[in-house]
């Protein structure tokens, strides 16, 4: 790994801020002498104090501000004109070795020739949803996004892959594999022998109870609703002791309709009379880890993923993971046995639910396990740094 000194532009108007605090923090600690700007629809105000110490710079998009009242249904349009405007007076100050355009939008298609004379190289690097969930009638928009762009950092051989190659018609040359880290993994490589489930579940309060975890964020793609049913209608199979957890501690903080969501599902938990646990504030790296620790099973259904940690973390920690077998991670897959419980239709996730329950532990293949181990920020961020010192020019 070389820390050659370079300038770099994230560009972040949506998706979850803390991934990109989270991949900010890293980068800098990979290679200090990088010069990190940030270009966010949030305020400064909105971001944690210590993203100061990460970053060089910090841009807030613009949105349009004179428009009257009476002309509120045009705000979008506005707001629109004023982002291309932003971008083009940006163009004439400011140039970038690297722009790099996480969780990529439709709408960056206008400014993509200001961008490219903002820098030498542009990469873009997909989450998830923003290209397996994008609607059919933006999906060309964020095309032509992703061909101005120089390299993407996703495989074209996995689902981003064939999205990308088949919907979208992008050229295999610009695909530039690089994995998503976590920091949780990284923490629990270093602290898995330090603490039992047993333990972890008396530090959450929650001793003695069969703990099952329902999902990983806040969003209805993960199927809350659909996991609550499957239970109850297969609690007479379940242990008495059992207790959800859900975990929601983000899509609540921004979108009062999430938080509507979750009181609904609380509801339903209480007028089924299942107990219940609702994380919803934000956990620190040792409370994310005593929640994986202490999870006996873990259910993951959601429609699409573009390759979630929190999977693999609750893998890490020796959870049963109850999975959507429409879902592959064909660099796990390829060990046996699966790593997971494999759910084949909706209809029969309860009897999934119960035969993980019933079944003894998985015994993961101890490819799946290193591999997992080395899916840490500590070994993914070497790899994004070595690409984007290996794009500068001269």
């Amino acid at each position: 790994m070389e820390n050659k000194k370079y300038s770099i532009l994230l560009i972040c108007t949506n998706g979850i801020p803390s991934h990109i605090i989270r991949f900010i923090r890293n980068l800098k600690k990979t290679n200090p002498s990088v010069c990190i700007t940030l270009f966010s629809k949030r305020s400064k105000e909105w971001f944690p104090e210590e993203l100061d110490f990460y970053l060089d710079d910090f841009i807030q998009l613009k949105k349009y501000t004179g428009w009257p009242h009476r002309l509120w249904i045009f705000r979008g349009l506005f707001d629109y004109f004023a982002m291309v405007k932003q971008f083009k007076e940006l163009a004439r100050t400011l140039h970038y070795d690297i722009v790099n355009i996480h969780f990529p939008q439709y709408y960056l298609d206008s400014v993509m020739p200001a961008i490219r004379r903002m820098s030498n190289c542009i990469i873009v690097s997909p989450w998830g949803s923003d290209v397996l969930r994008v609607a059919d009638k933006e999906k060309k928009r964020l095309r032509r996004v992703i061909k101005k762009s120089d390299y993407i950092t996703v495989g074209s051989n996995g689902l981003f892959g064939k999205v990308l190659c088949q919907e979208m018609k992008i050229d295999e040359e610009k695909f530039h594999p690089l994995a998503w880290g976590s920091e949780t993994i990284d923490y629990i490589n270093g602290h898995l022998s330090e603490i039992s489930t047993e333990e972890a579940k008396e530090s959450l309060g929650l001793s003695g109870r069969y703990l099952i975890t329902c999902g990983y964020n806040a969003f209805e793609s993960q199927k809350h609703e659909t996991i609550i049913n499957a239970i109850n209608d297969k609690r007479n199979s379940l242990p008495d002791n059992m207790t959800l957890m859900f975990p929601v501690t983000y899509g609540t903080a921004v979108d009062s309709i999430d938080k509507k969501y979750i009181g609904r599902l609380k509801v339903l938990c209480e007028d089924l009379n299942l107990s219940a646990v609702f994380y919803e504030n934000y956990l620190s790296l040792p409370d994310t880890f005593l929640l994986r620790r202490a999870t006996d099973m873990f259910i993951h259904i959601q429609p699409t993923d573009g390759g979630n940690s929190s999977l693999q973390e609750y893998v890490l920690c020796g959870a049963k993971v109850v999975h959507g077998a429409w879902i592959h991670y064909n660099y796990l897959e390829q060990f046996k046995p699966l790593f997971y419980f494999p759910v084949i239709d909706l209809n029969e996730l309860g009897d999934v639910i119960v035969d993980a329950y019933r079944s003894e532990p998985i015994r993961i293949p101890e490819q799946v396990i290193a591999s997992i181990s080395n899916r840490g920020w500590k070994a993914k961020m070497m790899l994004w740094n070595d690409f984007f010192v290996s794009c500068l020019k001269g």
